[in-house]
């Protein structure tokens, strides 16, 4: 069954994964900016990889890693197109591996927020383009599995793309900061 968090809020706690080889984002065609945010204390570990395959979880690449300058990064995504993301935590004995898709758009910006904290992780991604009024994505959380997560079907992904239609004309939301102020 596929489980849309209508809020873009993904919530799970699961195990770790090792390192991927280094993400490196697309030159050409449509893209989405992704802007990722992670709060990690000293001694925390954490990875964030996205995947090739998006439907099947294969092929992941590492975005951001434990050691990396900073724990922000602005990078792209291929947009009109299912994305992945895999977020790990460690944190003594606790940890989080969390699978998230969604389908970024063409020229828009997206936050991937993390947090882990009281056992619980969480994992959201909000539509930032016009940072006056940022919107929650819908986002698929992905059951993990030995070698990645449960590849999504046809359907699971049809689904999600008509929860997240992608389309390059304007709506209304996109004028908002032009209209005069009440």
């Amino acid at each position: 069954m596929l489980e849309i968090a209508s809020m873009g809020v993904a919530v799970v706690t699961v195990a770790a994964c090792a390192m991927a080889p280094t993400y490196t984002a697309p030159s050409s065609g449509d893209k989405a900016e992704l802007i990722v945010r992670m709060r990690i204390g000293a001694d925390e570990h954490f990875s964030l990889e996205v995947y090739d395959d998006a439907q099947a979880c294969k092929g992941r690449k590492k975005v951001l890693a434990s050691g990396d300058t900073g724990q922000s990064i602005v990078t792209s995504l291929r947009a009109n197109a299912l994305s992945t993301v895999n977020f790990y935590e460690s944190r003594g004995n606790s940890q989080c591996d969390m699978y998230g898709s969604f389908f970024p758009k063409a020229n828009r910006s997206y936050v991937l927020d993390t947090l882990m904290a009281g056992g619980s992780c969480l994992m959201r991604v909000m539509d930032v383009t016009n940072p006056k009024a940022p919107r929650p994505e819908p986002v698929v959380r992905r059951k993990k599995e030995a070698t990645g997560c449960t590849p999504l079907s046809q359907d699971e992904v049809a689904t999600l793309e008509a929860a997240n239609p992608v389309s390059a004309r304007p709506t209304m939301d996109d004028f908002k900061s032009l209209l005069p102020k009440k």
